[in-house]
């Protein structure tokens, strides 16, 4: 499955999260294809970890803009985000165990 593949079946879903697309193939043709799809954010890879969290915090302020009775919030534990950046980031991003407790 590709990633348009994937995004255009979380659309077809009740999937209300933000999508953040993280990928090697991003031509001017898929860029279009997740544009229309709707995505919230995309990265090009290789990516950094600077370019990560100013799209995460665009995507955040958008968020903030919207008002608080029609927020559609997503609740992650501490753990849970944790896990999720260390399966993006890559190794040699990745922080130090020790650095995490």
């Amino acid at each position: 499955m590709t990633g348009i593949e994937l995004v255009r079946r979380l659309r077809d879903t009740s999937f209300r999260g933000k999508i953040l697309v993280l990928s090697a193939h991003l031509s001017a043709e898929n860029r279009a294809a997740y544009e229309a799809l709707g995505v919230d954010g995309m990265i090009p890879k290789p990516f950094d970890l600077h370019q990560l969290r100013a799209v995460i915090g665009q995507i955040a302020e958008d968020i903030a803009s919207i008002p608080p009775g029609q927020r559609n919030p997503i609740r992650l534990s501490p753990e849970e985000v944790q896990r999720l950046l260390s399966l993006a980031l890559p190794e040699s991003d990745k922080p130090d165990e020790r650095d995490t407790k």
